[in-house]
């Protein structure tokens, strides 16, 4: 029974459309407002950590500057939204993916590499999102994050009705082989899942299983 559902939930009615795009500009628009802090704390030199970064947007529900997003997207009320796991905010060299309800450690963000994730809500429909930020990238840092941008962008335009998601995953495995070979052993089995009542939809994911 359970497979069963997953398969209906798979097909979005029109009003769970509509509360997604809301559910994706919240997590697009907590992903800026982390985005300027961390610049903002090594542009100006200043010690922040893991756990304050992270707490710092989940209080912007309690304050104000909400208030613009809101009447924005035509929410009513900003108990409407909420963070259905944890802010995920690492730096340094090691990094926990794809553990999305650990919670972040207390120590000082590094300047280097910074890995953010964080699942917005709104009421029944949630939109995660996970970005790498690279400060002051080496070359070979810069090549890899080249390919695996356009190989984004590669995949999306592949996301048209009627293709199998296993067909979008090798296409652009085949799209990193051309332009990275190197870093062809290195891609995840996966690059993404769906979104909606759950935060990841595994029936929506995009491998070869799909």
């Amino acid at each position: 029974m359970a497979a069963f559902m997953n398969k209906v939930n798979k097909i979005k009615i029109q009003p769970e459309i509509v509360n997604l795009k809301k559910a994706a500009a919240f997590t697009e628009w907590s992903f800026k407002k982390i985005v300027k802090e961390l610049e903002d704390s090594i542009e100006n030199d200043v010690s922040i950590r893991h756990k304050k970064v992270a707490s710092n947007v989940t209080k912007l529900l309690e304050s104000d500057k909400i208030n613009s997003f809101l009447q924005r997207h035509t929410i009513p009320d900003a108990e409407l939204l909420e963070f259905s796991l944890p802010i995920q905010v690492q730096s340094g060299d090691n990094f926990t993916i794809n553990k999305f309800t650990m919670d972040n450690d207390d120590s000082k963000l590094g300047q280097d590499v910074i890995y953010i994730n964080l699942c917005g809500k709104y009421t029944d429909m949630q939109a995660m999102a996970s970005r790498t930020l690279v400060f002051n990238p080496t070359e070979k840092q810069k090549d890899a994050y080249d390919v695996a941008y356009n190989a984004l962008q590669h995949a999306m335009d592949k996301l048209i009705p009627g293709t199998a998601l296993s067909e979008v995953y090798n296409s652009t495995l085949a799209f990193i082989k051309a332009n990275n070979p190197s870093l062809a052993d290195k891609v995840h089995t996966n690059f993404g899942f769906g979104i909606g009542s759950k935060y990841k939809e595994d029936e929506l994911s995009i491998s070869q299983a799909n």
